[in-house]
């Protein structure tokens, strides 16, 4: 019996096993429904059971483009992050002859990344509205 008086469920025994006898009921523990598709949280142990492989060829194409447009994508990411770094530094280094000749390849990143939907057109438009205030 838990203390609100309830039964313990199989599922909840298995959850007490694999969370190495902690109480389950304390206030920031958290049960979800076990239904089809909906998973668990409890604390920091989750379990989801949508989560499984792709069966259909189709399927399995998809999440292979998944993949590969997730690597391009961080790698366009991290680009236009470490262009707006290294030119922030050189700003305020006060080395601003550095940073004009910079200029160029930072708003070239950003066009990039926003052209294939890295980060939004305004998001680009935004930090290069930003970056130009700094050079004045």
């Amino acid at each position: 019996m838990c203390p609100s008086g309830k039964r313990f469920s199989p599922d909840d025994a298995v959850l007490e096993v694999l969370l190495g006898g902690k109480n389950l009921f304390t206030p920031d523990t958290v049960l979800l429904s076990t239904g089809r598709g909906v998973g668990r949280a409890v604390g920091n142990f989750t379990t989801n059971s949508t989560n499984s492989m792709p069966i259909t060829s189709s399927a399995k194409k998809a999440l292979r483009q998944a993949k590969t447009r997730h690597s391009r994508n961080v790698i366009k990411k991290q680009a236009y992050k470490k262009a707006v770094t290294t030119f922030r530094k050189l700003v305020a280094a006060k080395k601003n002859d550095e940073a004009a000749k910079l200029f160029p390849s930072v708003f070239k990143a950003l066009d990039k990344a926003a052209k294939t939907n890295v980060i939004t057109k305004n998001k680009a438009s935004r930090l290069k509205s930003r970056l130009a205030k700094l050079v004045k």
